[in-house]
């Protein structure tokens, strides 16, 4: 246990960097945790905020591009704070371009990837980007979603950490320990691969399934030893230098995806989104700052924080290939045997066609 007044110094010094990026993120969690569960209630309790003219933290802010006109068609692009999709928002680019080509874009703010993907599949939204575990989970509880295009994030993203002071040194040391983490997600797919290399099992653990918030503040009290946990949530954890990184993820995958029915019937508007993301993520490859400077505001962490997560997400739009599928397929059947998704899915359900990729996917 910490003493109680390194937990209050810890304390005081996540305030003013989680107190905004936190906001709301209980509820979400507890929105997809029904989601993925099949409550109907939920469902339907989602679905009408989605399409509410008053969004709260528990719903996508729809911001319309100012030439929105009856006459031509609606582009609705679902988007998390951090990501790629959140810079091409804030410069505007993305509109101007669409609006020449006959489309209107609605944006949708969204605090995590699985209500993201259940508006996507609702017809709430037509693309959007998430990790690599919310279109599985989307997929076994139906969703009829496309894999458009991948993103590689470095190991530095996402990380096994401890208090700077825990004895706990090596993976092998978790046993018999208390580890937080988001159920379903990336940290706990590596959480899970980190034990199996070394003979342990989730059985050897004393599992805290938490999201972030939670998680940080049983952290910081001392009433969980671990914490896996993701950016920007790990660079806020690191720069309080009160936290010391047991093990890195490996590299890990995000997607950007889209409703199948949008995915074969607009292509050309798709072709012009994964164009312009290709250009924020070479301006956040040479200019960090600038990104961190426009990131910062709506992720309520300060800039040098932000800068620090811009510098090592990994930059490069690339096609979905053979090789990601079978990833995803891995993944995929690690969390079946696990019992974390109630079927087993087929991943190519999800992919399309060569001849149908080449028609909106940039040339490189």
């Amino acid at each position: 246990m910490i003493p109680q007044s390194q937990q209050k110094s810890w304390q005081k010094s996540w305030q003013n960097l989680f107190s905004a990026l936190f906001s709301g993120t209980r509820q979400i969690f507890r929105s997809a945790f029904f989601y993925w569960f099949g409550i109907g209630l939920v469902l339907t309790i989602n679905l009408a905020a989605c399409t509410s003219s008053q969004p709260t933290a528990n719903t996508p802010s729809p911001t319309t591009s100012p030439t929105a006109s009856a006459t031509t068609q609606t582009v609705r692009i679902g988007y998390q704070k951090s990501s790629e999709l959140a810079i091409l928002k804030s410069r505007g680019d993305l509109e101007k371009r669409l609006n020449q080509e006959g489309y209107n874009v609605t944006w949708n703010l969204f605090q995590a990837g699985p209500p993201l993907l259940e508006a996507l599949n609702t017809g709430n939204v037509d693309f959007g980007g998430t990790g690599d575990l919310p279109p599985i989970f989307a997929q076994a509880a139906g969703a009829k979603i496309t894999y458009v295009a991948s993103t590689e994030r470095n190991p530095e993203t996402q990380a096994i950490i401890v208090p700077k002071d825990s004895p706990l040194q090596q993976v092998t040391d978790l046993k018999g320990k208390k580890v937080a983490f988001v159920k379903g997600s990336s940290a706990h797919y590596q959480l899970i691969k980190s034990l199996q290399e070394v003979n342990l099992s989730p059985d050897d653990i004393e599992a805290a399934p938490l999201p972030p918030a939670d998680a940080r503040i049983a952290f910081e009290q001392g009433k969980v030893d671990v914490w896996v946990v993701w950016d920007p949530f790990l660079a806020a954890a690191e720069s309080t230098g009160n936290v010391r990184i047991l093990k890195q993820s490996g590299k890990r995958r995000t997607y950007m995806l889209a409703s199948q029915d949008f995915a074969k019937t607009q292509a050309p508007a798709i072709k012009t989104i994964l164009e312009e993301l290709k250009t924020v993520q070479a301006w956040a490859i040479s200019k960090p700052r600038e990104v961190a400077d426009l990131l910062a505001p709506d992720l309520g962490i300060p800039v040098p924080v932000t800068e620090t997560v811009v510098k090592r997400q990994g930059w490069t739009l690339e096609p979905i290939t053979d090789e990601l599928v079978k990833t995803q397929q891995t993944i995929a059947d690690t969390f079946f045997e696990l019992k974390l998704i109630p079927k087993k899915i087929n991943i190519k359900e999800s992919i399309l066609t060569p001849e149908e990729y080449a028609k909106f996917l940039p040339k490189t």
